[in-house]
């Protein structure tokens, strides 16, 4: 799996998405880091597969945005919990995206 997306959240590595050369397609997976078993477990699935995404850290979430899938660029966005529950859609943005990034300001305002 490459062109993943992830990021530390509440201090647990949260890695979403990506894309198969092999399968030509992209991955709606989400995993965590479980440093006790030093190895990555099933957190969810995203509702859309997705690759070369960009995502932050949220209010204890993972908010991932935009990407490519099934070959088109992406304006949705998803809300990752770590708590193993169903992805939650976030708002759209304002025009499909890919290979961008995300920034979290100190004063908690994202932008890309």
């Amino acid at each position: 799996m490459t062109l993943t997306t992830g990021a530390i959240v509440s201090g647990v590595p949260v890695i979403c998405g990506g894309y198969s050369y092999s399968a030509y397609a992209s991955y709606p997976q989400c995993y965590k880091y479980d440093n006790s078993t030093h190895s990555w477990t099933f957190l969810t699935n995203m509702t859309t597969g997705r690759d070369f995404g960009a995502s932050v850290p949220l209010h204890g979430k993972l908010f991932v945005m935009g990407g490519i899938g099934r070959k088109n660029i992406l304006s949705s966005t998803e809300i990752i919990s770590l708590d193993g529950n169903a992805s939650q859609p976030g708002p759209e943005l304002p025009f499909p995206r890919s290979r961008h990034c995300i920034v979290k300001l100190s004063t908690g305002r994202v932008d890309d």
